[in-house]
């Protein structure tokens, strides 16, 4: 029983949710394992500092550590709220603010 209803509880009551919203967010994720990889030019940065870009077929493309201007060849890693998260697989062009970073252990 719980203490603060009186209610009975179960073990399992409660849990279904959690167990159905993280194995979505699996799916989520291996559903985009297999796309190939996209090459898109970053128009801007978004809130976060992800860079904003869109593919061939209209979908928001979100890539951290890109900058504007940049033309990327991404890997996309999974589906989020309003679009989709890539991966930078190679730099075709840099954006002329693009440097070396200062720190090894820099991304």
């Amino acid at each position: 029983m719980s203490q603060k209803t009186g209610r009975k509880t179960s073990a399992l009551s409660g849990r279904r949710g959690r167990f159905n919203r993280k194995s979505s967010k699996m799916h989520r994720e291996l559903s985009l394992r297999h796309m190939p990889p996209v090459d898109v030019r970053i128009d801007h940065l978004g809130a976060q500092g992800d860079g904003i870009a869109h593919d061939d077929h209209d979908n928001i493309i979100y890539v951290p550590h890109a900058l504007p201007g940049e033309h990327l060849t991404v890997q996309p890693t999974r589906k989020v709220t309003g679009g989709i998260e890539a991966a930078i697989i190679a730099i075709t062009s840099p954006a002329p603010m693009r440097k070396p970073a200062d720190c090894m252990a820099a991304p």
